[in-house]
């Protein structure tokens, strides 16, 4: 197999970087007319709905209820909770300062995965990284703490900003020993329903 172009990588972060952070603002607008879980709960509904059809259309195996109670447990993790989360913090949490919070996830899988026994004991470099990025999120939430601090809901939308980011991370180790659909793209629909 041959390795990407370095402008073919260059693109590639620079697109999850603008789609994937453009989320938060969409999200934003989005709310702003429609109920947080409504949006949210229609959006993967709809996602959901399409890929399974079309996973099945193309001639994905059938899902069984053993791979229906993983899409319903990842999905309850990953879109209800994690994204749910995101989505009904942004009533009182900047974009910003959201999209900062769930920079945890990192910190949380790691911990999580160890505690667990899903992953091994991080090693000094790892903690070292852990503890560099616990530090860049507190430098850059710092100022953002000072200047929205007047906001009443601002706590509670940075806690469930950080319990759905914890969510999400279960949810994820989850997943890794999870059975799931052999189809990728069926599994994710079979998600994007349960979640949604």
């Amino acid at each position: 197999m041959q390795e990407p172009s370095r402008l073919a990588l260059i693109a590639g972060f620079a697109a999850v970087y603008v789609i994937w952070g453009s989320t938060y603002l969409g999200i934003f607008f989005a709310i702003q007319s429609i109920p947080p879980f409504l949006m949210a709960g229609a959006r993967f509904l709809s996602a959901g709905i399409i890929m399974y059809v079309s996973a099945r259309i193309s001639g994905a195996p059938p899902p069984t209820s053993v791979t229906w109670r993983s899409a319903f447990i990842i999905g309850g993790c990953l879109l209800l909770c994690g994204n749910g989360g995101v989505t009904i913090s942004e009533k009182w949490v900047p974009t910003g300062l959201a999209s900062v919070l769930v920079a945890t996830v990192p910190i949380d899988m790691a911990l999580l995965g160890w505690i667990t026994g899903l992953a091994r004991r991080p090693t000094l470099p790892v903690w070292l990284g852990l503890i560099g990025g616990f530090v860049g999120v507190g430098l850059l939430l710092g100022p953002a703490l000072t200047a929205f601090s007047a906001t009443s809901h601002l706590a509670l939308g940075m806690s469930i900003l950080l319990i759905g980011s914890l969510v999400w991370s279960a949810g994820s180790l989850y997943s890794l020993k999870a059975k799931s659909s052999p189809s990728l793209f069926l599994a994710a629909g079979q998600q994007m329903i349960c979640g949604g």
